[in-house]
């Protein structure tokens, strides 16, 4: 009876853990040479029209108020390093959009890409920025 429970136990154990997010080789697919719209941040839809385009290990586009440029490394097939960003210094009534954007490019670690959509996505496997093919 014990070894029933026991491993019962286990098995739930186990099965409870969670995973990092499950990324095929389709989802995985480059982006190099692609723009983006993001759709939302963190769930929430942007007030104002934001890009991004992939540019070999180069990054540009369009925050809330600024254009902005940095780097974008692929490490791994759906894994990402975002650095660098430098953007204009325009101010406008959205700056705080555009500093949650910036933020949340630096804080991506992997990606998906299905169809016309990109997600990026945390180091915790948490889905941070949705974008649209421009």
């Amino acid at each position: 009876m014990k070894t029933i429970l026991f491993s019962a136990l286990m098995l739930t154990m186990m099965t409870s853990c969670t995973t990092k997010k499950n990324t095929t080789t389709e989802s995985c697919k480059p982006i190099n040479n692609s723009t983006w719209v993001v759709s939302s941040i963190d769930g929430n839809t942007p007030k104002s029209v934001q890009t991004l385009t992939f540019n070999g290990e180069k990054i540009e586009g369009k925050g809330a108020c600024n254009a902005f440029g940095g780097k974008a490394v692929r490490t791994d097939k759906c894994t990402i390093e975002i650095s660098g960003i430098m953007a204009t210094k325009m101010a406008c009534d959205n700056l705080s959009e555009e500093q949650a954007y910036f933020d949340k490019l630096r804080a991506a670690k992997s990606y998906s890409v299905n169809e016309n959509t990109l997600v990026l996505f945390n180091a915790e496997g948490k889905k941070i920025i949705q974008f649209k093919k421009k």
